[in-house]
């Protein structure tokens, strides 16, 4: 599927956005607030897309936020799942 749209990305945006936008599942998004792939700007655009999505933003982490800082990952993915259930 995705090998099919390296041709054109903006198609593969698209789908993506579109997808994202389909999401009616609880969307936990985390991310590492020294990260230098998902900014700030970006996870908003994400909320954007997806406005029921809650944000957990992992102090000391970069991108691998589980890696970086497992303790606070760990608790704000524990949280999100009792908030849920």
């Amino acid at each position: 599927m995705l090998r099919d749209r390296v041709e054109d990305p903006s198609l593969m945006v698209e789908q993506m956005e579109a997808a994202a936008r389909a999401l009616t599942i609880p969307v936990l998004l985390v991310r590492g607030m020294r990260s230098d792939v998902v900014s700030a700007e970006g996870a908003a655009a994400f909320q954007e897309l997806v406005p029921h999505a809650q944000l957990a933003e992992i102090g000391g982490a970069a991108h691998t936020a589980a890696g970086d800082d497992n303790d606070s990952f760990t608790e704000a993915v524990a949280k999100f799942v009792l908030r849920i259930r």
